[in-house]
């Protein structure tokens, strides 16, 4: 398997001990945005639930960092954020 382009091989993996955790292709903007260009207008209520639907991860988001900070073993206060 060659991968996609952009993203992580499967080489790179094995030289990164800290790879593991992380996806193979994190960023993925540039694909939706020129998948967004090449798709049909959308109608008014589908523009709706899309904006409703990045309000509903946005608000997720932001109660994730003001409400549940997390705590290091050394005892530091760290908060979460992608």
């Amino acid at each position: 398997m060659s991968g996609l382009p952009g993203c992580a091989s499967p080489q790179h993996a094995q030289h990164d001990p800290e790879y593991g955790s992380r996806s193979r292709c994190r960023y993925f903007t540039v694909p939706a945005v020129l998948a967004a260009l090449h798709a049909r207008p959308a109608s008014r209520p589908e523009l709706l639930w899309t904006a409703a639907a990045f309000a509903v991860v946005n608000a997720a988001t932001i109660a994730l960092f003001l409400f549940r900070p997390f705590r290091w073993p050394d005892g530091s206060i760290a908060r979460f954020m992608w």
